[in-house]
């Protein structure tokens, strides 16, 4: 078959397809692409003789076994098609059922399969019941509109939802923060920013910037909202209110949490410490979790995020030679080297992979991290190692398979820690790292 490329109607994805197919499913947003066929128009089938009008009497002849033979090797195709095409049909059903986790409707509504845009979902009692839930962007298998899902960290049946539009509709990145203080679900794009009760997902509000809304953080009872065009505001809690102020505080305020996926590069942050801190290696980066992060003014500009509690985890390779990779534990005051461990076989050179492979960091509390990261060898998949930052010990040590070895996020709950990969969120035990299922595709 010869391969025909088309443009995902719901995301904008190109898609090799072969020319047979009737629809393809994106692999990015889940959309079903229905795929016009060219069909060549047949010839009318040749017209009967009315043999009633001649004037001579026609004898048909009665068919022989010959005839019946020929008719039944003729049909064996077309049945075994049928049947070639039934089995791969319920093979692909299956296939499908099995890499699509499902997402039950609640109340009788039907199942529902999700693909996940939030790069990191956001983990919060949502609805006041002890456990964790969850709350990120998706897109249901076959529609083209992404909706804001809170799933029960119970029964993963969905505590509500509300549709926020098509792809093509929301052109940027839309994000999904969230305001602990008042359990608020922060939708933003563009210049809007749209907030939803976190228990029930009804609209509480929705306030306007003058231009993109860039960071966003916690004030007493405002939110300070800093946009592209250099101006800040406070937005009122209570009812989305909108009041320009002159600058954001100069002792700087923590940003809220929100879903984005890594960066392929990491953003840049002032991490005090030298790329020649530690002998022999050279930093590549110093981990610091993004709600660690402060944001302050700096000649009337936002300067770059600093991070004044960070945890003292950095990513090394050996200076000189092959890049051997490191993790290194330091003291965050006196930047003072506490241990070292080779992330791939010690005594070997392999390395780890780069891009969205490269090592990333999410810490438990003051004592410990987690880190994934993909060596050279690995095919198709993620390592995630937990281990304590004041000696190097390993807690625990897990393999998933990932889409192209990816991780495009990762997020602690109280017991949990999420996995994102390619529109799907892998669940592990927070304390064993034992894997505890998928959601998405």
């Amino acid at each position: 078959m010869a391969i025909i490329k088309l443009v995902c109607q719901g995301c904008g994805a190109r898609l090799d397809v072969d020319d047979g197919a009737q629809i393809v499913t994106c692999e990015y947003c889940g959309t079903q692409n229905q795929i016009k066929q060219t069909r060549v128009p047949q010839p009318p089938p040749p017209q009967q003789v009315d043999h009633a009008h001649h004037h001579y009497h026609h004898h048909p002849a009665q068919p022989t076994a010959a005839p019946r033979r020929l008719m039944v090797l003729g049909l064996l195709p077309l049945l075994i098609g049928l049947g070639v095409t039934g089995f791969v049909l319920s093979k692909t059903t299956d296939v499908a059922e099995r890499i699509s986790a499902r997402v039950g409707g609640g109340g009788g509504e039907a199942e529902l399969k999700v693909f996940w845009n939030s790069g990191r979902p956001l983990v919060a009692d949502l609805n006041g019941d002890g456990s964790d839930d969850m709350l990120a962007m998706g897109s249901i298998s076959g529609e083209t509109k992404v909706q804001l899902f809170a799933l029960s960290g119970t029964d993963d049946q969905p505590l509500w939802r509300v549709e926020l539009g098509t792809h093509a509709s929301m052109p940027g990145t839309p994000r999904v923060l969230y305001a602990a203080e008042s359990n608020l679900a922060l939708f933003a794009l563009g210049a809007a920013l749209h907030a939803y009760d976190g228990k029930t997902g009804d609209s509480r509000w929705l306030a306007s910037m003058p231009d993109v809304v860039e960071h966003v953080a916690m004030g007493e009872g405002v939110l300070w909202v800093a946009a592209t065009d250099g101006s800040f505001h406070h937005v009122t809690l209570a009812d989305g209110s909108v009041k320009g102020v002159d600058a954001w505080p100069e002792q700087g305020l923590t940003l809220l949490p929100e879903d984005k996926r890594f960066e392929l590069i990491p953003s840049t942050w002032e991490p005090g410490l030298a790329s020649d801190a530690f002998d022999d290696l050279r930093v590549v980066q110093a981990f610091c979790p993004r709600d660690r992060r402060i944001m302050a003014m700096d000649d009337g500009r936002m300067a770059a995020p600093r991070c004044p509690e960070a945890p003292g985890l950095a990513f090394a390779t050996r200076r000189k030679g092959s890049s051997v990779p490191f993790l290194v534990g330091y003291d965050p005051q006196t930047k003072a080297e506490r241990w070292r461990q080779q992330m791939t076989t010690p005594g070997s050179i392999e390395g780890v992979k780069g891009g969205f492979g490269q090592p990333r960091a999410v810490f438990v509390g003051d004592g410990e991290a987690i880190v994934s990261f993909a060596r050279a060898s690995d095919d198709g998949v993620s390592r995630l190692r937990r281990l304590q930052l004041s000696d190097g010990e390993v807690v625990w040590e897990q393999t998933v398979k990932t889409h192209l070895g990816q991780v495009d996020g990762l997020r602690v709950g109280s017991d949990r820690l999420y996995l994102v990969s390619a529109g799907a969120v892998h669940r592990f035990d927070l304390a064993t790292g034992e894997f505890r299922g998928r959601l998405g595709r």
